[in-house]
Parts: C-alpha cells; structure tokens; sequence
C-alpha cells in the first residue's frame, strides 16, 4: 500500500447414580481441641439484646429477576414448540474414578452433627411506622446498598429483641424457647408462638414498641413503631437426622427442601446478626470483622489502599450436604467456611475522602484499633479531572449532622465551582454565595470553601453541599465502578491470601464469630438447637493427574513442569502470512517512547521471531511513529490499501483505544493486535517468554494452530460446546431501562466445531430477561449448522461446558434449557448424538489445600493443619498452594450428584480456587474417568500461554468472547448505558446488535480473532 502523509514507510528486514434419599446417621470428625484465637466467646443467643445488624438470608435480587424473566421466556418457546418441560432429575451418580496417585488434600469443610430432633416454627416479621396520616416507613423493606442494608436491620434486630424483652409470655422466654431472627422479614423459633390456633389468619399479633426505650438514637422521636408477627405459607420445619438426611440429598431437585439450609446458614450467623459493632453481615452468608485488632487478626489483615478506602478481613459461609469421609453412600450436614477481604470506604469527611485522593502520597494510618482517626493535610482548591473523582464517590451514603440531627444522602457527582463562587436564589428575591449561606444561617464558617462542592439528590433535586459538612458512612464496600485502575491491581494483590493465612484467618474468623469457643464455653445458641460443629476440618483423599501431552510441530512432546512449559520449534500449523502489514506506534503524552529508529529496531525484532516460528513476513507496508487522534485514520487508510495485519504499539498510559482497535477490526475485517510499549521493549531486549506469547497469539489470530494436545478422550466424533454469560458486579447496568431502551447482557461461546484441536467461537447479544437460557437454544443450531457444512461426517456426542449458574439453577436448566437444546439437535438431524451437559461453578467457597503433616484423616485421626498452620514437611515444597492436576471425586462431593473438583491450573498468586464440575445429563453414560481425563486435557488447549488453564478451553475462550461482545457493545453506543431504539421488541434489536458486532458473518468466523 502506498506510503500515507506525512512521513516515507521506514524499510523492515524480513526476519492455544443418582442415588435414592439416603438414611444414613452422618459421619463427622471427632472434636479435636483448638487454640483460642483472643475473642470472647459467643453471647447467648436467646438473650434479646439491642443495636444490631443482620445477616439478611439471601434475597431475590437483580440476577433473580433476571433468571425468573428467563425462565418465563423459555416456558413460552417450549409452548410455541409444544413441549413439556424436562423433569428436574439429575443424572445418575458414578462411583470415583481411579485415575492419578492418591494424595492427601486440606479442605475448610467442618463436620456437624444434630444432637437433637426439633420441630422449627417460621414466621414473618413485618416493621412498620406511621410518620403521618399518609406515610408509613417500612423497616423490613429490602435495600440495595450496604449502607441502607445495614441500617435497616440494625434497626429491626433493635426493635424486635425490644418487643421480645417487652413480651416475654408471648415468646416463651421461660419455656425453652429459641428464637433465630434474620434482622429483616424472617423468623424461627423452636416454640409454637400460637398454639391451639388452628386457623393460619388468626396466628397474627401486633406489638407497638416506643423508640424512646431503644438504644438508637435515630428511633428515638418515634413513639409507636408497629411489630406485626404472622405465619406465613410454611410454618413447621421438621429438622430432625432422618428428614435431614432424606431431604437434601435427592437426585430429584424437587424434594430438596431449601428452608433447611435457609435455616441452617442463618443459625450460623446469630452472633453476627446481633453484633453491629464488631460485625457487618451482607448477602450469601458474608461477614466483615470491624475490629480485626480486637479479634485476634494481625495488622496485616486490614490495610489502607488509597483514596481513603481500607481493607477488612471476613469469612463467607454456606452450608452443604456432601459424601463425608467415609465416601459414596453417605450423606453429612457440612460448614464450609472460607475466608476473604474487602475494600471498604473509611468513616471520614467527604472534604477528607477528596485530600486522599488529590494527595495519594499521603496515607493515612488504618490502625484505627489502637489510635485515633488521623485526617490527610487539608486539600481546599477546585478539584483536578472532577470525572474520575465523582467515579470513585458517586453512589455513596453520606450524612450531615449541622443542623441538629442526622440527615443522610446520596452522592451524585462534584460540582465544577466551590461554595465562594456559587450562587442560589433566596426565598426573598436575593442571591447568596454557598459560604456566605452557611454563615448566615447556621453560624458556619467554612474552612474549605475553595474545594468543590458536592452534588446530593434531595427531596427529588440536586443540591449542593459543602464537602468538609459530609461524612461518608461507615461499613460501605468499595464497588467496582469506584475502584481506578491502580487501586484495583492494588486491591486484587492485598486481597489474594496464600493457603497458609487463609487457613489462619479461617479458624481466627470462625473464633470471632463464636463458631470455636474457648475451653469450657460454648456457644449457646448451637447448643440449645442441638448442633455440633466439629473445628478440625476435613482431611480428604484426592488424586495428582499426570501431565498431558503437548506437541509442537514435528518436535517430541513439550517438557511441562508444574503446568507450564515452553513451546518447542514451529507451529503445529503456521498461518498464512499476511502479504500486507503495517505497524503504527503510539507515545505517551509526555513524549517518552519511540523514536523512528527504535520502531525500525522493534519491526525487525517482530518480524525475526515470527520468522523462527514459521510466520515470515516481508517488510512492513508502514511501520510509522503516530498521534494518537492520527490512529483511527491511520487503521482506515492502511485497510483501503488492503492491509491484512496492523501491530499497534501504543504508551501504557494510554488505556481507552483498545476497544476501538476491536471495534476497527470487526468493521473493516483487517486484523489488529496491540501492545503496551513495555511489551515492545522486551522484544527489543530478547526477553524470549514475552515475545513468545504475542507470537503465538499472532499466528492464532491469523488462523493458525500452535499445538497439539494428545488425548484419547477428544475425538473427531464429538463436538465440545463452552458457554459462558459472566454476570457483571453492577448488573443493573444490564437491565432493561423500559420501551425504546437497550443495554443487553453477552452471551459467549465457542467450540471444535473447524477443528477437533481448535476452540473459535462468537458471542450473542440478549435483552436482560434472555440471560443464556434462552441463547442456548440459538448457539447450539449455530454450531449444528457449521459442523453440517464443514464436518459432514456422524456427530455422536454434544459436550456442553456451562458457566455462571449455581445449584440454584439446576433445576431451571434441566427443566426448560435443556428441552429446547434437545429440540435444536432434532431440528438439525442430530436426533441421535448424545448429549452430556456440564456446569462448571468457581463461584463457591470450598478450598483445597496442601496437606501440612501427611496425616490420614478418616474420621479417626487428627489433622495438624484445621488447627494450625505450620509444618515441618510438605509433599509439594516449592509452591504453598496445591499444584495443577489435583482431583476430588469423593467425600466434599454432593451425595447425589456426580460431580468432582478438578484444580488443574497453577496458582499465581493467593489461594487456588478450585472449578467445580456438575454433570446434569450424560446421555453417553461416559465414566468418570472418561469425563475427568477429557476436561483436564481440554484445560491445555489455551495455545497463546502456555499454561494449563484455571478453565476447560472451550469455556475459557468463551467467556473471552463474552467479554470481547460487551466491549464491541459500549464502544459502539459510546457507553455502558441503555441506548434508544426504534424497534418494538427488545428480541429484534437484539438481533440487529448481535449482527452487527458479532463475527458470524465476516472473515473472523472461523478463526479466533479474540486471542
């Protein structure tokens, strides 16, 4: 292609069974005695105190929603097809394979143990006030944000325990009575609140309770809050060994009873839910300690990482029923206990979160357990880039206290001007500057009236208040969107935890919360319900897979040495090379980068390493130091010369042109590959492991295929299919904002459909009520098409990876998901290939950890490490997590499903999290052996790095093509926002985004061009 102005084209040298309810006694360890770990023990539950936050039960959210609409979606297209729904049977469960070398495993799995039958009665808790004739305030409504989350039940726990105190006949105080409330709208009790009441309307009563009697301040000037108690739709819960044990393990999903658990998770977080001082409680069992100091937790655990955030060590619990250490046929309740850190703002003055900011240097001591709060110097000027400050405050609960009383509200931005300069109109026709207001009216002279001011919404308007009047309320979590770039790497560092601190801080966590206790104490509540938790966690028996096998070219098998290995000689098959090429390099706005002859150097140190490789290229087309705002013309310019490759070099300051790089390549169909400056460099500097991985990335974007994986378990007669639909942390950003408005989740997928040994894929683009339960039906033809067209020869097995569902959705799934996937297959002529459905979760809190002492644990020996962590010998000596390879197809597993753990990545850094694999149909009837041996082999198949992957490659690529869909999705519509739209439906302009930034019909279909 011809040189573009201004500059001549500098020359370039040429150079990836089901088994029936079981009613079997559980098998727990023994207690073995453990350390304290400096925390009192554990109040007596049944004695009503006062100021408390609760634990809510988990409660339907935005992602329930949004799966309710999906299954109401399917329920219609099943009806168009005149289908019945699947049953909810889960597949029948295999005995335990027997491949790798046994070894022993360190999990966070504790043993319980019900000491006594008890019939649980359930109720609703309604909380109510009248502020006036027309206004009724709800306490036990639901919130969204942690701090109205808190708030609320820290309210309700006070007032409830209050009405208890005040009506001890009522609840049985004096009659063995033990009551479990969940701060919000539910409540247990071990004594039946109405009895000789047979009908259900009359078991309702009404206590009013004054707030002036209540240890909260902001209750006080309410003199009649209203306590309603009534039964709801189930009120006796049978928790009793047998119905235990009859009622949770079930192949059939139906006759799970989930009020079990429900009830279960609760009990265990009592003590929290009474304790707002030392205990923040949030959804799916999540609990903050606020005083690590106090209770027993290093300096370590809670630390400052800028713009006046800090970390808080917690732990997150759930409750199972797996195997036990005595294996199939077994059925044990289960703790699993792991723990965690969070970011969370600190309690301080708006004016002293912006000082933080400004002056990032200056950090402030988080020690807040043995020293007072220590503000940064003062900040008092206009605020610089006012944007990304208002992304890291907006959205957060702020109080004022100077008038009086306590008002709190919610942040929506920072004003561009400050409180001397900013003018409102008086009542009276006047105007008044902010400052000269505050002094007029409440005596305040501001001591920071230069600094911005903050936008609040109140009453329905936006309104303005001076920063140094507001405080940030206490307990808030860092969300995403108010994390920048460095604070997130920062954050993501301090919170990975290595095996050995997280067992530490699990048994330190488990102590504060009053789950461990110390020595002739206990924790009342457990014992008056009748539980036993055994602290020395399971120590299971596991299996080391060997190494699979990876070929490069005509080469001898790669060595791999702890999942990672280097590529030997030239590709399995080299891409064709591009004809026409260019490279277009990016500085920094200072200046700092290359140079001409630098980016002549770096073209000809490329072009020589993809050369070793077998991709030879000739001499770039333009190989030219730009302008960033000269890119996109540049990209336009080199694709109307038919460029078929363009490398993009660009400053690492530079973060916002990758999407439009991508967004360039879907539209003009030339292939763009981007790196950071210091990635450039390294090639300039021959650092062989960097420029190993862009090259195999360049000749898997190009079409190649960099290596083989030889395994028997992955045929040229079978098609793996991954699916993935990664739900984001602010998923309301994906809902639908109402008629004309779209802002869609993205589905991605990929499989071998071209190639047994390659995973392509695309994504497809859904309204938020589709989620993937409907786009299952539309991928799955996708694929069919393609193999009938390309492969043409028998298909006998569909293997679907599934992600981003849990237990939950098992039913929903086998019910309407997999129906209409069977009726795509028939539709296509694939009525009898065998289908076999996979859900892979890491989402889940079980940990797999080293064995420290090699002991065997079998339900009569002690584990060194559930009490301890230190050791004195270790099998796997040089990495302090498990290493890749480690299988669990026993003793954590559910009873009744077939399901195993399969830990087959390195750990880089924290504590691995292992994937857990669930197996919903398996038409083939394929062993466990066969589905363990095929789903490690597949977690070598990434081909860019050469690593085994966390993920089987079909799921990891497809979660990358989900990811790469929402990028192409914002970057179009300039934003994460819903966008208008002049359909009428949400499924047709769904459609019309899926083909317009979807790769099905340009040249990338069947390439991965998202490598």
């Amino acid at each position: 292609m011809p040189p573009m102005p201004p500059g001549p084209m500098p020359p370039v040298a040429i150079p990836p069974v089901a088994i029936p309810p079981i009613t079997i006694p559980p098998v727990t360890i023994p207690p073995v005695s453990i350390p304290p770990v400096l925390a009192p023990p554990a109040p007596p539950v049944v004695v009503p105190p006062v100021s408390v936050p609760p634990a809510p039960v988990p409660t339907p959210g935005l992602f329930d929603a949004t799966q309710r609409a999906a299954v109401d979606a399917c329920q219609k297209r099943l009806k168009v097809l005149g289908l019945p729904p699947g049953p909810k049977k889960m597949v029948k469960k295999e005995t335990p394979s027997s491949l790798g070398c046994p070894t022993k495993i360190q999990t966070n799995v504790f043993g319980l143990q019900l000491l006594k039958d008890t019939i649980i009665h359930s109720y609703l808790v309604y909380i109510t006030v009248d502020l006036s004739p027309t206004k009724t305030a709800e306490f036990t409504k639901k919130g969204k944000e942690d701090f109205i989350v808190l708030d609320r039940h820290e309210k309700c726990v006070s007032i409830f325990y209050s009405a208890v105190a005040n009506n001890p006949e009522f609840f049985k105080l004096n009659g063995g009575n033990t009551i479990v409330y969940d701060g919000q709208s539910l409540l247990f009790t071990t004594v039946d609140l109405f009895p000789g009441i047979k009908d259900r309307k009359q078991k309702r009563i009404v206590f009013e309770v004054n707030g002036a009697n209540i240890d909260n301040q902001d209750l006080h000037r309410l003199e009649s809050i209203k306590v309603e108690i009534y039964v709801g739709d189930r009120h006796r819960i049978n928790f009793s060994t047998e119905y235990l044990l009859t009622r949770t393990a079930d192949s059939n999903l139906e006759n799970i009873d989930r009020s079990l658990f429900q009830f279960m998770e609760l009990i265990f977080n009592q003590t929290c839910i009474r304790d707002s001082k030392r205990f923040a409680c949030f959804e799916h069992g999540k609990v903050y300690i606020l005083n690590p100091r106090e209770n027993g937790f290093s300096p370590n655990d809670t630390k400052e990482v800028g713009d006046g955030k800090y970390l808080l060590p917690g732990l997150k619990k759930s409750i199972h029923f797996v195997e036990g250490p005595f294996g199939t046929g077994h059925n044990n309740p289960a703790l699993v206990v792991d723990s965690m850190k969070a970011a969370f703002h600190i309690h301080q003055t708006v004016a002293e979160k912006i000082a933080c900011i400004m002056n990032p240097a200056d950090r402030l001591d988080r020690n807040r357990q043995s020293q007072p709060h220590r503000p940064p110097p003062a900040y008092n000027d206009l605020v610089r880039s006012p944007e990304k400050v208002t992304a890291i405050i907006k959205g957060l609960d702020v109080y004022s206290n100077y008038t009086g009383k306590i008002q709190h509200l919610r942040i929506e931005g920072i004003h561009c001007d400050n409180a001397e300069r900013t003018k409102f109109d008086l009542g009276d026709g006047g105007t008044t500057t902010v400052a000269k207001y505050y002094a007029d009216k409440y005596g305040i002279h501001l001591k920071l009236s230069r600094l911005n001011l903050l936008i609040c919404k109140q009453r329905g308007n936006n309104n303005f208040f001076p920063m140094e009047l507001m405080h940030v309320s206490p307990n808030q979590r860092v969300t995403i969107p108010q994390l920048t770039a460095q604070q997130s790497a920062l954050t993501t560092r301090e919170c990975a935890v290595v095996p050995f601190d997280r067992q530490r801080l699990v048994m330190g966590g488990m102590t504060a919360i009053g789950l461990i206790t110390r020595e002739g104490t206990r924790n009342e509540l457990l014992h008056d319900i009748g539980i036993k938790i055994f602290t020395d966690p399971l120590l299971i028996n596991a299996k080391l897979l060997p190494n699979q096998s990876v070929v490069y070219g005509a080469k001898a098998p790669a060595t791999i040495d702890h999942g990672h290995w280097r590529s030997t000689g030239h590709y399995q098959r080299v891409a064709q090379t591009p004809k026409v090429w260019a490279i277009y390099i990016i500085n920094g706005a200072m200046g700092n980068g290359f140079n001409d002859a630098e980016a002549l150097n770096f073209g000809q140190r490329f072009a020589a390493e993809a050369g070793r490789k077998g991709i030879r290229f000739g001499a770039p087309a333009e190989c030219l130091v730009i302008l960033k705002d000269e890119a996109e013309g540049r990209i336009r310019y080199a694709a109307e010369h038919s460029c078929e490759y363009i490398l993009m070099v660009t400053d690492s300051s530079i973060t916002d042109m990758h999407s439009m790089f991508k967004l360039m390549e879907r539209e003009l169909g030339v292939v763009i590959q981007d790196l950071t400056h210091r990635l450039a460099n390294m090639f300039v500097q021959g650092k062989k492991a960097s420029m190993e991985n862009v090259i195999n990335k360049l000749n898997v974007k190009l079409g190649g295929t960099n290596y083989h994986v030889q395994e028997n378990s992955i045929s040229d007669d079978q098609l793996i299919l991954g699916v993935s639909s990664p739900v984001a942390t602010s998923l309301i950003s994906h809902m639908r904002d109402g008629k004309g408005l779209l802002n869609p989740m993205c589905i991605g997928y990929s499989s071998n459909v071209y190639n047994p040994q390659e995973f392509i894929g695309d994504f497809t683009l859904t309204d938020a009520a589709g989620d993937a339960l409907v786009s299952m039906e539309e991928i799955v033809e996708n694929v069919l098409n393609v193999w009938t067209e390309k492969r043409k020869e028998p298909l006998r097995r569909l293997i679907i990876y599934r992600a981003a569902s849990s237990e939950g959705a098992y039913g929903s799934i086998l019910a309407y998901e997999v129906p209409l996937i069977r009726n795509a297959m028939k539709a296509k002529g694939f009525e009898e290939t065998k289908l076999i459905y996979i859900m892979v979760n890491k989402d889940h809190n079980f940990r797999l950890f080293k064995s420290l002492d090699g002991s065997n644990s079998n339900g009569n020996g002690k584990s060194e490490a559930m009490s301890r962590t230190t050791s004195t010998s270790s099998p796997w000596k040089d990495d302090p997590n498990i290493p890749p390879g480690v299988l669990v197809d026993a003793e954590i597993i559910h009873p009744s499903f077939k399901q195993f753990f399969l830990n087959s990545h390195r750990t880089l850094q924290g504590s691995a999290k292992t994937p857990l694999y669930t197996v919903l149909v398996d038409e083939f009837y394929a062993g466990m052996s066969k589905l363990e041996s095929m789903t490690y082999a597949l977690c070598y198949h990434h081909q860019i790095v050469s690593l085994v992957t966390s993920l089987p490659s079909p799921l990891y690529v497809a979660n990358e093509y989900a990811k790469r869909g929402r990028a192409l999705w914002i970057q179009k519509t300039g934003g994460i926002g819903p966008v208008r739209t002049d359909h009428d439906s949400d499924n047709a302009r769904v459609k019309e985004a899926t083909k317009e930034l979807s790769y099905r019909e340009t040249k990338f279909v069947d390439r991965r061009v998202n490598a």
